[in-house]
């Protein structure tokens, strides 16, 4: 996470190191229940694994993105994401510089 002001705004950038998401995908991350499942094949004891997770879903909700933009919007923020190049996001929140 990185905070920063630039041009009389701050900044708040989280970067994480996730798996590549497809460029078709990076619109859908910001709607409810919209969580990232990248592709993996068929494996019985992973799937075992986490349908006896303590969470229920282990990989979250798809809530995290959408509370982040709806937060952003309220604030009149500009949000930007950019794909990593091994993978992961980067996720820019841009508020509003101070007000008079």
């Amino acid at each position: 996470m990185v905070t920063r002001t630039a041009h009389e705004r701050p900044f708040l950038r989280v970067v994480n190191s996730g798996p590549e998401i497809p460029a078709d995908r990076i619109g859908t991350l910001f709607q409810p229940f919209q969580p990232f499942q990248p592709f993996q094949p068929f494996q019985p004891f992973q799937l075992c694994q986490r349908l006896e997770s303590r969470t229920g879903n282990p990989d979250g909700h798809g809530l995290g993105l959408s509370i982040v933009s709806a937060v952003a919007a309220v604030h009149d923020a500009d949000l930007a994401v950019e794909p990593g190049p091994q993978g992961g996001l980067s996720i820019t929140v841009a508020l509003p510089g101070a007000r008079n």
